[in-house]
């Protein structure tokens, strides 16, 4: 999660939450959750702090047993989201830069069981990126869509469709040492490497353009029940 991302992320919880009064957020594919704490503390600042302020209990689901991780859970499982029944209360759904790492059928299969789990006032916030550089997470399917293209997928109340811009490499590029952007440069001609490797040299192009992010937001009414 970049952190342009995380403050329109935190902007849109919070403009929902009053109207909506969620008991529960459940963090599908948190990852490490304490390294990101260190690497990129604005999750914490933007996401999980005003999460825990307004009082929301906050579940982190992975297949890993990360730091941080509340239950491991594998996505990939018919029952995988058999858990969210035990809880309580307006649930907010969270699936932040989860989608582009997952293969075509199981982004199917995990956006229909989180439909058939939602409760009418339950919501799904999601994140993917839109125009950004490849990034194995073990996989990167490179599923790169606009707003419009989420909102088909899952019959919700949509309220909002957001497609923001998220730094770019420049940024990151700036503070490498010289040594390290001579290498950065030279990679991709170097013709014996692994595909993957020479993949990675996508975020040269970054150098460029700004990264572009998806955000859309979503709440199951009583008619969609």
């Amino acid at each position: 999660m970049r952190e342009a991302e995380s403050e329109i992320i935190k902007s849109i919880i919070g403009k929902h939450h009053q109207s909506l009064n969620f008991k529960v957020a459940i963090n599908l594919g948190s990852g490490n959750v304490e390294q990101l704490r260190q690497l990129k503390p604005w999750v914490e600042k933007n996401l999980y702090q005003p999460l825990l302020s307004m009082g929301v209990r906050v579940i982190n689901i992975d297949a890993c047993g990360f730091p941080g991780v509340d239950l491991v859970i594998d996505l990939n499982g018919p029952n995988a989201l058999k858990f969210s029944d035990r809880f309580e209360g307006p649930k907010l759904f969270i699936l932040c830069n989860v989608l582009e790492h997952v293969t075509p059928i199981l982004r199917s299969n995990l956006l229909s069981n989180i439909y058939s789990k939602m409760k009418a006032g339950d919501a799904l916030l999601v994140s993917v990126p839109n125009d950004y550089p490849y990034h194995p997470d073990p996989i990167d399917t490179m599923f790169r869509p606009y707003p419009a293209e989420i909102v088909k997928l899952i019959p919700l109340d949509w309220k909002d469709q957001l497609l923001i811009t998220s730094g770019s490499y420049r940024e990151e590029f700036s503070k490498l040492s010289l040594l390290k952007k001579m290498r950065k440069l030279l990679k991709p001609l170097l013709l014996l490497q692994k595909p993957q490797k020479w993949l990675e040299s996508h975020r040269l192009l970054y150098l460029f353009k700004d990264y572009k992010i998806t955000i859309v937001f979503g709440v199951k009414s009583p008619a969609l029940q």
